[in-house]
C-alpha cells in the first residue's frame, strides 16, 4: 500500500427523516414566499407600485426565507451525499463538492444536476449505482432550475428587471416544489437501501 495514499474519508449512515421535514418546510415557505414576490413583479410589469410600508414589510422575509431555505438545502445535500457514501458508492462527488457545485456561478447550472442525478442513483442502489438512470422527474427539475436562470438573465437585457423577476420567482417556485417530492423519495430510497443492508 502506497504510504503517501490519503485514506477515503468513512462517513456514517445517518437517517434522512428529520431533516427530510425540516427542508419539505423550508421549500415550502419558499413557494409560498415566491408566490408573493411574484404578485409584486406582476403588478410592477402593469404599472402598480407597492406602498413602502408594504414594500418594507416584505423586504426582511424576502431575503431571509431563500437564505433559511438555502442552508436546509445546503445540509441535506451535504448529508444525503455522506449517506450514499457510507451506503457503499463509489460516485464522483464527495459530500462537501456536491454541496461546492451548488455555489459556483455558471457551472452550477450543470453541475446540480449531475450532482442529485448520482444522487438517486446511489440512493437505488449503491454498490451498482452506474447501472441505474435518473428518473425524469430529476430531469424536470434541472431544466425549470437552468432554464428559468438563463431566461431571467436574457429577460433582464432584453425587457427590464421586472419581467426577469417574474420569470425568476417562477422557477424558484417550481424548483422547490418539484424539489420536496425528489427529497422524499431520495430519503425513502436510502432508508430502504439501509434497511436492506443490515438485513444483509
Amino acid at each position: 500500500m502506497d504510504s503517501t495514499a490519503i485514506p477515503e474519508r468513512a462517513y456514517r449512515y445517518r437517517d434522512l427523516g428529520r431533516l427530510t421535514s425540516w427542508l419539505r418546510i423550508a421549500l415550502l415557505v419558499l413557494v409560498a414566499a415566491g408566490v408573493v414576490n411574484l404578485l409584486a413583479g406582476a403588478a410592477s410589469l402593469f404599472g402598480y407600485a407597492a406602498p413602502k410600508a408594504v414594500a418594507g414589510l416584505l423586504a426582511i422575509p424576502s431575503l431571509l426565507v431563500p437564505l433559511a431555505a438555502a442552508l436546509v438545502f445546503f445540509i441535506w445535500i451535504y448529508r444525503a451525499a455522506a449517506n450514499i457514501h457510507a451506503l457503499g458508492a463509489d460516485v464522483t462527488f464527495t459530500p462537501g463538492w456536491a454541496v461546492g457545485w451548488f455555489l459556483i456561478p455558471v457551472l452550477d447550472l450543470w453541475m446540480s444536476f449531475l450532482v442529485v442525478e448520482e444522487l438517486w442513483r446511489a440512493s437505488v442502489d449503491a454498490p451498482a449505482w452506474r447501472r441505474h438512470i435518473a428518473p425524469w422527474p430529476v430531469v424536470w427539475w434541472w431544466a425549470v432550475l437552468a432554464g428559468g436562470a438563463i431566461l431571467a438573465v436574457l429577460l433582464r437585457l432584453i425587457a427590464g428587471a421586472s419581467a426577469a423577476s417574474v420569470v425568476a420567482a417562477v422557477a424558484e417556485i417550481a424548483t422547490a416544489y418539484l424539489f420536496v417530492g425528489l427529497s422524499a423519495q431520495i430519503c425513502k430510497m436510502q432508508d430502504t437501501q439501509a434497511a436492506r443492508t443490515a438485513v444483509a
